[in-house]
């Protein structure tokens, strides 16, 4: 059996937000065993360079304070990451220290995102 793993991303044009397969599952027996893999979508649209510098200089022009303006900042620099700019990846982690503690629905958000890149790095 197949399970896609669906997320909103910013992957369409002027980074409108898409639905995206992330992940899918991928369950079966052998023998007696269920077995579970989780395959990560590689064929995620990447960022361009123009593109990852819009997010950067989003990121570094962004004021203190979080609100969703600033998440949405996050979700940008996950794919910029994850598009392979290390940059967006320092500026991913360091959001806390830029905009304020997340709590509540932020910190949820951004733990996904984290989760996400930690999976994406493991399944290279």
């Amino acid at each position: 059996m197949l399970v896609d793993q669906l997320q909103n991303l910013p992957t369409g044009d002027n980074f409108n937000y898409r639905e995206t397969v992330w992940a899918t599952e991928k369950i079966y027996f052998s023998g007696q065993r269920v077995v579970r893999k989780l395959l990560v979508n590689r064929q995620i649209k990447k960022y361009t360079k123009a593109e990852i510098l819009t997010v950067l200089k989003s990121y570094e022009s962004a004021k203190p304070g979080l609100d969703n303006s600033k998440m949405e900042i996050a979700n940008k620099l996950f794919m910029a990451s994850i598009s392979g700019d290390k940059k967006a990846r320092q500026y991913f982690k360091e959001i806390e220290t830029k905009f304020g503690t997340l709590d509540g629905a932020f910190a949820e958000e951004y733990n996904d995102l984290a989760a996400m890149i930690a999976l994406w790095d493991k399944t290279e």
